[in-house]
């Protein structure tokens, strides 16, 4: 009988720490699952600041974008409307030259038509 509560002591004994290496290792399982989410959590918020950043950046590239092709533009249109200025102004000295060299030449031409009429 004495030797058969030692067995069971000793299997109890044994039991108990195999359980207390169980609780040991599901411990360190715990530890290493809260230390890869934390990892995680870290890898999505780093994840994130950069797609922010990515828009930020990109944002910023549209806008100076937009700014460069706004003052093209206006580059653009300053500068046609400089050469029809031109343009017209070369138009008026000639016609200005031309009346001086040739005055008669509005009135003979509507004598012509109106003799053709």
């Amino acid at each position: 009988m004495t030797q058969a509560i030692g067995a069971v002591q000793q299997q109890n004994d044994n039991l108990f720490q195999a359980n207390q290496a169980g609780a040991a290792v599901n411990n360190k399982a715990q530890n290493a699952d809260a230390a890869n989410n934390g990892a995680n959590n870290a890898g999505d918020t780093i994840v994130a600041a950069a797609l922010k950043t990515e828009k930020t950046l990109n944002n910023g590239l549209i806008n100076a974008l937009k700014v460069s092709l706004a003052g093209i533009n206006n580059n653009a249109n300053q500068n046609a409307a400089k050469a029809a200025n031109g343009a017209n102004n070369a138009n008026n000295n000639d016609r200005y030259n031309n009346q001086a060299k040739f005055p008669n030449a509005a009135a003979a031409t509507g004598n012509f038509v109106n003799k053709i009429i």
